[in-house]
């Protein structure tokens, strides 16, 4: 099982790096003031500009050091891991594709053994229709046409497995 969502490691380096903040103000101020009997006013404008950069950096976190070099060897072992079920399933598809050739070979070959034994079945009966060959040996004529088809049948399903398999 490949745990890849426990693998964060973009976030986990961006720890690494420096980080910045800038930001830019602007303050005005404006105030009028009146006195108890109206006889002292005055007015105030202050404005002010400013700007502020921060940089923070880390030196040094063995707790971070040590998590980054653990995903780091994680996300190595997955990818091996995916390799080798590529390899793996390349390896099972070949199997599988060269049993189908073989199965299908095999369905070719014993059909044509078949066809000569349903020729040899059918010289045999001629034969016996004219008394030119003992029973026995037409029952092993008969006997042996029959084998063939179970074996053409047999290698039938073999192909029918061979293929359901790819």
């Amino acid at each position: 099982e490949l745990d890849i969502e426990r693998l964060d490691l973009s976030s986990l380096r961006s720890k690494i790096f420096p980080s910045i903040t800038s930001s830019i103000y602007r303050t005005e101020i404006q105030s009028d003031t009146t006195g108890p009997q109206q006889r002292v006013t005055s007015d105030g404008r202050y404005s002010s500009d400013g700007y502020q950069i921060q940089l923070n950096q880390v030196i040094y976190d063995r707790a971070l050091l040590d998590q980054l070099d653990s995903y780091e060897f994680l996300n190595h072992s997955i990818k091996n891991k995916l390799l080798n079920a590529k390899g793996d399933l390349i390896i099972d598809v070949a199997e599988a594709y060269w049993s189908l050739m073989l199965a299908r070979q095999s369905l070719i070959e014993e059909q044509k053994i078949s066809d000569l034994y349903k020729m040899l079945l059918q010289q045999a009966n001629e034969k016996n229709v004219r008394g030119l060959v003992s029973i026995s040996e037409f029952n092993q004529v008969v006997s042996d046409e029959l084998e063939q088809g179970y074996q053409t049948t047999l290698a039938g399903i073999n192909l029918d497995v061979a293929s359901s398999d790819l």
